[in-house]
């Protein structure tokens, strides 16, 4: 996944620094998976795919950093910690990342989310 990993660095270098740590720890538990998970850049912004998309990394001066999950309304019903961001995005759902990752139990409920992106990625594109 070291490629990954470099087109994670080349768009991490163009975001605001105070972002580094959250987004490196997630990015290298994402593509270091034994999901067999890449990286490539789409519409700006650096896209995690496994058979077709499961998420991406967006960054709002806002309010933050997020993880849109593709199918997140379809992962909804599993959102059983609530950490998925309310808005009225009609397929993609957001998680929030900013200040989380030292959470044991939010990265849990996130794990719990991406595993059930990945059997969703599966039954939609896998072969």
């Amino acid at each position: 996944m070291h490629s990954g990993i470099q087109i994670w660095q080349a768009w991490l270098d163009k975001q605001d620094k105070s972002i580094y740590p959250d987004l490196l720890f997630i990015a290298d538990l994402i593509l270091n998976s034994d999901a067999k998970l890449y990286c490539k850049m789409s519409y700006g912004a650096p896209f995690i795919y496994r058979y077709g998309p499961i998420g991406y990394f967006t960054v709002d001066k806002k309010l933050g950093i997020y993880f849109a999950f593709y199918w997140g309304k379809l992962l909804v019903p599993f959102d059983e910690s609530g950490i998925f961001h309310h808005d009225d995005r009609k397929m993609v759902k957001l998680v929030m990342l900013k200040n989380r990752m030292s959470d044991e139990d939010f990265l849990g409920s996130f794990l719990q989310l991406l595993e059930k992106a990945l059997v969703i990625d599966g039954e939609k594109y896998g072969k």
